[in-house]
């Protein structure tokens, strides 16, 4: 055999077992591994015969697999009778270059002859290296093969035994009147003893009915009739190939059915990770991922199932119950909850930390954050592949939480990096737009102030005039500004009142642009007192936006009609009507985005930043209300919005 240090990365196959020499031989294999930097799989090997094994067993294999992944190992589980066929084959398919094994007997099944598992390796790997680990400090193991049902259990499968093994008889009588050979009536308890293994479970039933068929078969039809003897010599033989043949027949059949039953489970199970990861796939919230592993636990487990969430992600926690009357809440389960959290290390019912207590909890973690733990009130054994699909749950559990995390996270981000955007756009703008406000500002001002004696009245008056047209402007960009501002960051606080709507429109006309009197501005009167339940500050702003703007791109003399009414939603809808130039369909998708501006000339060529209908969009939603755009037929341009009516009860 090579020396270790020449194998050049190789990969390491190791059994795992209930064996209470197993852990002896995983460290070894993991020794191995750090030796030659190589790579290391567990394999467990489940069979028929692991389905009796005891608690202390079932622990001890727990133990042992856990020894296997905190060593580094990856693990792997298959379902065969033959240990060493199996690890032989897993061997040649995962390209694997060592095995570890110890020097225990393998054994296939019953009355199958087996030899040392080194030997049978040697034969069916031949191109593999084999290391032994001596297991002789070590109390013998033997892996259990016949052992007997217990309780009703085991009467149920002997009445059922005796109610076939009567069926064959009968039937066997008629074939004897009818002149049948004893081969066929042999043949019958044969079936017996196939259709016995078939509806009862184990060997022990299997067994004692293989010989119960051979007496009743003497008994009953062998001469002389009714004994236990025969005069035949050749019938020891017929009753020794009889008992073969049914027993052989019977361990098969019940061994194909172990094998049937398994494969359905594990395919039931499979089918509940697939589902898990594509409901994960649709998941957008922490909550929602963690309602959907609960479910999935609780279908593969059919145990209850309690999940705590992080404090700082959410404080919910979720259980889902199978029946169970228990308080799986108390502070001590809390506590041990938490501990798991903290150390993300398995704990509770049926481990070494807090054994005592109702649950058993795991912690739900990619690397060193976790995302939540997981409480299974465990009512019954847990065996491996169970616990392999829990954990792959589980896993696929964490991966969509830090999936979640990570896009939040980039549009956070991104959030972030529009905002900058967003500032560095306003600066830009606001440099570019103030700049003509104030040069005509100052140089108006600075006329007046130094030359007044050089111009005619009605030029200082239209000086006069531009600087308040200016200014107002810069009002209004500021106080937009502000409110942008305050909307982004969400600290807008309202302060509702019940106000008339009619009183509402003559407060923002009083405020509208100066050159209100160059168009012709209506007010339909309602004939209605429409009261509205909203902040007047906001709702004025909202107004004055609105029929500036319609100003702004409509000829001196147009028609501004502005009409309020009661919707049938307990809304109040209002209606402001220009006949401008109208907006494009284009541009009507974008009207109402943060510095938006569509490409048309205003009637006195004013500045634009495409705040205003933004904000006004902003106020309306504050006030669970719609905004909305359409043309107003033959041109011109409706803007409507919905605010909340309130009915008011006038006592006279």
């Amino acid at each position: 055999m090579d020396d270790i240090s020449s194998v050049d990365s190789p990969r390491i196959l190791v059994g795992v077992s209930s064996s209470p020499s197993n852990e002896k031989i995983i460290r070894a294999a993991a020794h191995l591994m750090e030796m030659t930097g190589g790579v290391l799989t567990a394999l467990y090997i489940s069979a028929k015969a692991d389905s009796f094994k005891s608690i202390e067993d079932r622990s001890r294999l727990d133990s042992n697999i856990n020894l296997a992944k905190r060593l580094g190992a990856s693990v792997e589980t298959v379902f065969a009778e033959d240990v060493a066929l199996q690890m032989a084959e897993y061997a040649n398919e995962s390209g694997t270059d060592i095995i570890v094994i110890g020097n225990s007997p393998a054994h296939s099944g019953f009355l199958i002859n087996t030899s040392n598992l080194v030997v049978r390796l040697s034969e069916l790997a031949p191109g593999l290296e084999i290391y032994v680990v001596p297991e002789s400090a070590f109390s013998k193991y033997v892996r259990p093969h016949f052992i007997p049902f217990s309780g009703k259990n085991f009467l149920r499968g002997m009445m059922k035994s005796f109610a076939v093994l009567t069926v064959a008889s009968l039937i066997g009588m008629l074939f004897q009147l009818s002149g049948f050979s004893d081969v066929n009536i042999i043949t019958l308890y044969i079936l017996g003893v196939l259709a016995i293994s078939i509806i009862t479970e184990g060997y022990s039933v299997i067994f004692i009915s293989s010989i119960l068929g051979v007496f009743v078969f003497n008994f009953l039809f062998m001469e002389p009739r009714y004994t236990l003897f025969t005069f035949r010599n050749d019938y020891p033989v017929t009753f020794a190939v009889m008992f073969i043949s049914a027993m052989v027949t019977g361990s098969l059949a019940s061994r194909l059915k172990y094998n049937t039953k398994k494969s359905a489970e594990y395919a039931y199970r499979t089918k509940i990770l697939l589902e898990a990861s594509r409901l994960f796939q649709k998941s957008d919230s922490e909550g929602e991922i963690l309602k959907i592993t609960a479910e999935q636990l609780r279908n593969l487990l059919k145990q209850t199932i309690v999940i705590y969430a992080p404090e700082e992600k959410n404080p919910e926690i979720y259980i889902y119950k199978n029946d169970t009357s228990e308080d799986l809440l108390s502070d001590e389960e809390r506590k041990i909850a938490k501990s798991v959290m903290d150390d993300m290390h398995c704990a509770g019912r049926g481990t070494k930390r807090f054994p005592d207590a109702k649950c058993r909890y795991y912690s739900i973690r990619i690397g060193n954050h976790v995302y939540g733990v997981v409480g299974i009130y465990v009512t019954t054994d847990i065996d491996n592949f169970e616990l392999e699909i829990m954990l792959s749950i589980l896993g696929e559990c964490a991966i969509a939480m830090d999936n979640l995390h990570n896009i939040r996270k980039k549009e956070e981000a991104l959030q972030r990096a529009d905002k900058e955007r967003t500032r560095a756009n306003i600066i830009r703008s606001i440099s570019h737009d103030l700049r003509t406000p104030l040069t005509s500002i100052s140089g108006h001002a600075s006329n007046l102030y130094y030359d007044p004696e050089r111009f005619e009245e009605t030029e200082k008056k239209k000086m006069a005039a531009d600087i308040y047209d200016d200014s107002m402007w810069l009002i209004e960009l500021v106080e937009n500004l502000l409110s942008a501002s305050k909307m982004e960051d969400g600290q807008i606080n309202l302060s509702m009142t019940d106000e008339l709507m009619d009183d509402i429109l003559e407060e923002a006309l009083i405020h509208v642009s100066r050159r209100k009197s160059e168009y012709d501005i209506t007010v339909v009167p309602s004939g209605k007192l429409l009261f509205v339940h909203v902040d007047t500050h906001l709702i004025v702003q909202l107004l004055i936006n609105i029929i500036n703007n319609a100003m702004k791109y409509s000829k001196i003399g147009s028609k501004i009609t502005i009409r309020s009414e009661l919707s049938g939603d307990g809304m109040v809808k209002t209606e402001i009507y220009d006949n401008g130039p109208g907006i494009s369909d284009d541009a009507k998708k974008h009207i109402f985005e943060m510095y938006y501006t569509e490409n048309r000339v205003s009637s006195d060529s004013s500045r634009s930043m495409g705040l205003g209908l933004a904000i006004c969009k902003s106020i309306v939603e504050l006030h669970n209300g719609n905004i909305d755009v359409r043309d107003n037929l033959p041109h011109g341009t409706i803007i409507s919005f919905t605010l909340p009516g309130k009915e008011i009860e006038l006592n006279e």
